[in-house]
């Protein structure tokens, strides 16, 4: 979604509000930076996929789990999404 709102705005240059009207979005939401660290996170996920390519999202879910970690799973899922 940010990246249509900017190139609207580059297209059409009425300002980040009337791209924002258009697609029916917050401003906010287009400015909005994460501030959440998961570089743990994403080394373990790194690393269950290059010991268990077979496997999915479910199962290291559980293995990091059964680990010392305490992970929620939608945290988990937005990062195995992403990577």
């Amino acid at each position: 979604m940010r990246e249509l709102v900017g190139e609207l705005k580059e297209l059409y240059p009425r300002g980040i509000s009337k791209a924002c009207r258009i697609f029916k979005t917050s401003r906010s939401s287009i400015s909005y930076q994460s501030v959440k660290d998961d570089q743990v996170l994403m080394d373990e996920l790194s690393q269950l996929s290059k010991d268990h390519p077979r496997e999915g999202f479910g199962k290291f879910y559980n293995r990091m789990r059964n680990k010392v970690h305490s992970f929620n799973h939608k945290r988990v899922h937005r990062v195995y999404v992403q990577r």
